[in-house]
Order: C-alpha cells, then sequence, then structure tokens
C-alpha cells in the first residue's frame, strides 16, 4: 500500500511479483489511483523504498518493470530511481488491441549490485 504520511490517505499499492530467490530477481508492479496524487513524487518515493527493501533485506540482485511507452511520468520516475530500458515492443497486444488499438512497451531492469545506495 502507498499511503501519505500526512492524513495517512490510501493513494496506491506497489509490490514485488515472481521473486525467485535462486536467481535473485523479481518483478514490480505500482499503481496510483488518486490523480490528485499523480506528479507529485509519491510513486517514486515509494519504488525507492522498495528498492532498498527488495536489495538490502531479500538481498536480490535485479528488479525488472514494464511500461506502456505513452505513459512519460511513469518513464520519467522509473529512470529517476535507475531502471534502464531493455527492450521494446512497438505492436504488442492489450486489452483493447481487440478493437484496434495498439500500445508501445518499454522493458525496464534495475541491478542492485554495485548501485549507488543514495540512489534508493
Amino acid at each position: 500500500m502507498i499511503r501519505t504520511l500526512d492524513g495517512d490517505c490510501l493513494i496506491g499499492e506497489i509490490g514485488l511479483d515472481g521473486i525467485k530467490y535462486t536467481h535473485g530477481d523479481a518483478f514490480v508492479g505500482i499503481s496510483l489511483g488518486e490523480r490528485d496524487f499523480w506528479g507529485k513524487g509519491y510513486g517514486t518515493d515509494a519504488m525507492r523504498v522498495l528498492l532498498r527493501f527488495a536489495f538490502t533485506e531479500l538481498n536480490l540482485r535485479r528488479v525488472s518493470l514494464d511500461v506502456f511507452e505513452y505513459n512519460p511520468r511513469a518513464v520519467r520516475s522509473y529512470e529517476k530511481v535507475g531502471f534502464v530500458v531493455e527492450g521494446a515492443c512497438a505492436a504488442c497486444s492489450s486489452a483493447k488491441a481487440s478493437v484496434g488499438i495498439w500500445f508501445s512497451w518499454a522493458f525496464y531492469g534495475k541491478n542492485g549490485s554495485g548501485c549507488k545506495r543514495d540512489v534508493f
């Protein structure tokens, strides 16, 4: 859960999925549902906290995510905490593909080994 410090308001969720301890990797997902809180750094802050936990407490070596390229706020946030583009898919299907709408995806990854601790 992502909550504001001021007022303890629930504004979104974040979590790790598909954790593979033998490989030291996981997939991260995040969602901020309250538009009033978009663009104010809540997602970036939550991602930094989660990455610190993933790399220092769970001893993961890598965390991955994917994002719609039409979401520049999310892309900026991910790059700000150290994710780098590892690939893209220009014509990936989505829930709207059945009506002829296609979206581009970008695939991001972040390695924990050798990372600067001040990044997250």
